[in-house]
């Protein structure tokens, strides 16, 4: 890299799908490479043609040191997607905890939406483990949102049987009364997809 600089190389070339080599190294968790960039004034900002940032990429891959970099050198934290999905978003869509709780702590919107609607939340309860629930939860201002189908987050995670999600959303209030655009409850939701014990368990609940 160093010698293709020095060759005269342009550091935000980009090609035809917008991808730059900061792209490049920040989705391969190349941090030694995203360092030589940065400080070769690579634009830690720059986005391809579906507006996923090099902190974008990096959320995915998990790498918490590359994110560290770019946010030290003015990486915007709640830059979305062409979809709407944010870096946090991306992290949680992953499964990568430690890279939540970086996000998190770089103040990382939690109240924000997906185009679909969609909140880190939600994404969590659906996706996540129990400790990234817990992450998120104690970020959201909003845990009854509904996105563009009228789900909830507590809804999301009884459609998939995340027994420990829906425990912490509960106990952090959600609600057991709302219905999505199917007037589906999450109870209901719950017993369609076959876990009768936690749908009882919702049923109780009020």
């Amino acid at each position: 890299a160093r010698a293709l600089l020095a060759g005269g190389a342009r550091v935000d070339q980009a090609d035809e799908r917008g991808e730059t080599p900061l792209l490049a190294a920040a989705t391969t968790a190349n941090s030694e490479l995203v360092k030589i960039l940065l400080a070769s004034g690579a634009t830690p900002r720059l986005a391809d043609q579906r507006d996923e940032t090099p902190l974008w990429r990096a959320a995915r891959a998990g790498a918490v040191d590359v994110a560290q970099l770019l946010l030290t050198a003015g990486a915007e934290v709640d830059a979305a997607d062409r979809d709407g999905r944010t870096p946090l978003m991306s992290a949680i869509a992953a499964g990568h905890d430690a890279m939540v709780a970086a996000l998190l702590q770089a103040h990382a919107r939690v109240n924000v939406r997906s185009a679909a609607g969609d909140t880190p939340l939600m994404m969590a309860a659906s996706l996540g483990s129990g400790d990234m629930v817990r992450m998120v939860l104690q970020h959201s201002s909003d845990i009854n949102a509904q996105n563009q189908d009228g789900d909830t987050a507590l809804i999301v995670a009884s459609r998939v049987g995340n027994r420990a999600a829906v425990k912490m959303l509960l106990a952090g209030g959600a609600s057991t009364l709302l219905r999505n655009g199917k007037r589906a409850t999450a109870a209901d939701v719950a017993r369609d997809r076959g876990f009768g014990t936690l749908a009882a368990e919702l049923g109780g609940k009020s």
